[in-house]
């Protein structure tokens, strides 16, 4: 699922076919990355990943359009903060279909997604105690979250009804 955003966004970034973009990056980086015999000396990008990921979360957070008055909190179905968007539909507490929400849910392995640095994260663990590993499991889903409902709670209240079940 992420490489067919990945197509997408460079489709759009670049002009030219998302699918020849794609097939150029795979070429030049994803395969040869994936094909290292010692996977180790990858492992001074893998913080990379993490500020990806805050950095989507602060780009949302300040996407919003804040209401300023009492209370505080974000105005909603408004769009994005400097869109000239004047409304965007309204809340809905619950799916407009069940196919909306099937469309949604091939998300969830992909937000789920957590376990692939487990094992790096466990090899280089000094304290191998099951207290520890399950204090590292809990406290890292615990972040993701986090930043998950963060994304979702204030990405919906930008574009209400019209968010797309499949972003």
């Amino acid at each position: 699922s992420f490489l067919v955003i990945l197509k997408g966004e460079l489709g759009s970034l670049t002009g030219l076919d998302g699918g020849l973009c794609l097939t150029a990056v795979a070429t030049l980086f994803i395969f040869p990355l994936s094909s290292c015999k010692d996977l180790s000396a990858l492992k001074p990008t893998a913080p990379l990943g993490c500020a990806a990921a805050i950095f989507i979360t602060v780009v949302v957070l300040l996407s919003t359009r804040w209401s300023w008055e009492a209370p505080l909190g974000a105005a909603v179905c408004r769009g994005p903060a400097g869109s000239d968007a004047g409304g965007t539909g309204s809340l809905r507490w619950l799916p407009s279909s069940m196919t909306s929400l099937a469309a949604s849910l091939p998300l969830l392995s992909f937000a789920l997604n957590s376990s692939w640095a487990y094992i790096p994260i466990l090899c280089t663990l000094k304290d191998r105690r099951p207290v520890r590993y399950a204090s590292l499991i809990a406290g890292s889903n615990a972040v993701i979250l986090a930043n998950y409902v963060l994304i979702a709670a204030y990405g919906y209240g930008m574009f209400c009804e019209e968010t797309e079940p499949n972003i």
